[in-house]
């Protein structure tokens, strides 16, 4: 599958603040899924420029030690690229803004990045996907068969409580109960 590496926070921004535009010197004519892979380097400077501006739209970023990097973290839909002279959002003026949408965790895959867009196996792809699908049906058939009552006891607040705090991806508690464990890919 094809990846893009990003430098942190940026990539985490992507994947989680919905950072729409990626600004990049160079366009793109592909369009759709790509994964994002969390650049291994970012000097302290490079964060607080990119803390600053996240401030500035309303995002605030964790502390550099906590963000992962060397690692693919998400997959996001290319949809648009078109260059700009100005800024507006989360683009910057004078570069290729790269439209992107739909940006989907996944179980971090460690992977050293490339400059440009590069390919990470499939295999590798697939087994952290289907980690994500395991921990939904597991979450889903508990759900499904009532037996959370069963493994958790106690209220139905104190149930989900004991959910969320079994789910290693706090997004999974969001996708059941919205009922969106299609729309996890």
């Amino acid at each position: 599958m094809k990846a893009l590496s990003v430098r942190q926070p940026w990539a985490w921004a992507i994947i989680y603040a919905l950072k729409d535009i990626e600004n990049r010197g160079w366009p793109i004519n592909y369009r759709g899924d790509i994964l994002i892979h969390a650049a291994k380097t970012c000097t302290k400077k490079e964060y607080q420029v990119a803390r600053e501006f996240c401030q500035g739209m309303g995002v605030v970023i964790p502390e550099l030690i906590s963000l992962r990097r060397g690692q693919v973290i998400g997959i996001v839909t290319i949809v648009d690229c078109k260059f700009s002279r100005v800024a507006s959002g989360w683009g910057i003026p004078e570069q290729y803004h790269w439209k992107l949408e739909n940006p989907r965790e996944i179980t971090p895959i460690p992977y050293i990045g490339r400059l440009g867009i590069f390919e990470v196996p499939d295999e590798l792809v697939r087994s952290a996907i289907a980690k994500i699908f395991g921990l939904l049906n597991f979450f889903t058939s508990l759900r499904a068969e009532n037996s959370v009552s069963s493994v958790c006891g106690g209220s139905r607040r104190e149930q989900v409580k004991a959910v969320r705090k079994t789910a290693v991806l706090p997004r999974l508690c969001q996708i059941l109960k919205n009922g969106q464990d299609g729309r996890l890919l």
